[in-house]
């Protein structure tokens, strides 16, 4: 996201490297787990011993600090659909465990860390008013009820 963020790389590119984003998604999916675009790295490291495990933190923990910034790069890049499509998840969980949690697993789901993250609520708040201001209206569904952000 960083060469998003900074405008290193061309539109084209850009869809290339969201297009890859939302395979590893589909894979992570198809293997009975859930991710979004904050997924940090895929396909995991394989444990090397140590503290760094499969699927734990940085080795494919999902971030919504990093997917946050995702979402504004693409933004910037006038990829308003999937900007919306990249953000909605990562709002919906919000929105269902009511904190901004600091990573969730991919494998389950499940929120883990500091439940109270602010980099998580600081990006994830730059996103929605980066789609506001490309006039976009974020809806999130979550079973029966619609709630606007605004």
């Amino acid at each position: 996201s960083a060469s998003l963020a900074g405008g290193i790389l061309s539109r084209a590119e850009v869809k290339k490297v969201l297009a890859q984003q939302f395979r590893d998604i589909d894979q992570v999916t198809n293997d009975g787990g859930t991710a979004t675009v904050g997924l940090t790295m895929y396909p995991v490291y394989a444990n090397m011993g140590g503290t760094i495990k499969p699927y734990v933190y940085q080795n494919a923990g999902d971030w919504a600090w990093f997917g946050g910034r995702m979402v504004s790069a693409l933004v910037k890049y006038n990829l308003i659909e999937e900007a919306r499509k990249a953000l909605k998840p990562m709002v919906d969980r919000v929105v269902e465990h009511g904190m901004f949690y600091e990573w969730w697993s991919v494998l389950n789901g499940q929120p883990k860390g500091s439940k109270n993250f602010r980099g998580s609520a600081g990006v994830l708040t730059k996103a929605i008013r980066d789609l506001q201001a490309a006039n976009i209206t974020l809806m999130v569904f979550k079973s029966e009820s619609v709630a606007d952000i605004e």
